[in-house]
């Protein structure tokens, strides 16, 4: 019974490794059909050592992807197993992996939360936001949570440019599809709104000073 589950490990481990190849007509992995093999191989392989090294290899595949919340799964998984092995040393340090991939994910989320606040025009309520993760540690240290403190304090100081120019990051371009249009849009809202606010600007002045013309003409005519 052993052998044949095994070889049948073998046969989906081969599976996944197909649907990470690239040829002519495939141009990019398919990376849910190698996690989906991999987990089957998982699945029916007795060997927890095996079984541990395939649920980390799964992670290094959904993380390709960018999907930190099903590598923290898997990470869990390799976790329980060497538990169950007595692997304590080992299993700490996949745990705390774990919870890092869990953060990271957490900080995904704020990212999304933070555009669609922007979107309802309610930046108080994108500010509340950052600010209740900032209890939260390494939440400064992350990239998200550094962007996301540049960008609240850019729009704090009115600065649309800078403003536009943070939502113009990788970090925002590389979000699933409509959150990228949506970082995309507001770059350029904040944009144009900086534009506008310049040439108004530009126009009170010229304003100014040409009414500090006709004074300086005023004090020169004489009425006699």
């Amino acid at each position: 019974m052993t052998e044949r589950r095994i070889a049948e490990a073998k046969e989906h481990i081969a599976q996944a490794e197909k649907s990470l190849k690239t040829s002519f007509f495939k141009w990019q992995p398919d990376y849910d059909s190698a996690a989906y093999a991999y987990e089957k191989a998982d699945l029916l392989r007795l060997l927890y050592g095996a079984a541990i090294d395939l649920y980390l290899e799964a992670v290094d595949v959904v993380m390709i992807e960018d999907r930190p919340r099903q590598a923290a799964q898997s990470m869990a998984a390799a976790a329980r197993l060497l538990v169950r092995q007595k692997k304590y040393d080992k299993a700490i340090e996949t745990i705390q992996k774990e919870r890092d991939l869990y953060f990271e994910a957490e900080n995904w989320r704020l990212l999304l939360m933070v555009l669609v606040h922007l979107a309802r025009s309610d930046e108080v309520a994108a500010d509340k936001v950052v600010h209740a993760s900032l209890r939260y540690e390494g939440f400064t240290d992350s990239e998200s949570g550094a962007v996301l403190e540049q960008l609240l304090k850019a729009i704090d100081e009115q600065d649309g440019e800078q403003t536009s120019k943070i939502l113009s990051l990788p970090l925002f371009k590389y979000l699933d599809n409509d959150y990228a249009k949506l970082a995309k849009t507001l770059a350029s809202q904040y944009q144009g709104a900086s534009r506008s606010t310049r040439s108004t600007n530009d126009a009170e002045g010229e304003v100014a000073a040409g009414g500090d013309d006709e004074d300086e003409g005023d004090e020169g005519f004489d009425l006699r």
